[in-house]
């Protein structure tokens, strides 16, 4: 079963990883940055703003998490379905 608590890590590394290079750009190339890695995961999931130094903030929307959550679910499903389909099938050639 997947983990919303590792989906949400996972999510939050990936969007760290990719959005690391915009701290060491300006504020407007650490935008483009951001808009970037926004556009892949279709929520604001980073933002970059000036203070005294580029500072970025990661936040990972709930409904994010779900969407992934549904995704593996469905995955996880399918591959349940497929066993006992081959499991079926197995048993009937078995006993005929």
């Amino acid at each position: 079963m997947p983990c919303k608590k590792q989906i949400k890590r996972n999510i939050y590394d990936v969007v760290d990883r990719l959005s690391s290079p915009g701290l060491n750009k300006n504020i407007t190339d650490a935008q483009s940055i951001a808009k970037i890695v926004n556009e892949r995961f279709g929520a604001e999931v980073v933002t970059f703003r000036l203070g005294d130094t580029i500072e970025r903030e990661i936040f990972i929307p709930s409904e994010l998490v779900q969407e992934y959550y549904d995704n593996e679910f469905e995955i996880e499903l399918e591959e349940a379905r497929k066993m006992l389909r081959l499991d079926a099938s197995r048993s009937i050639t078995e006993y005929t």
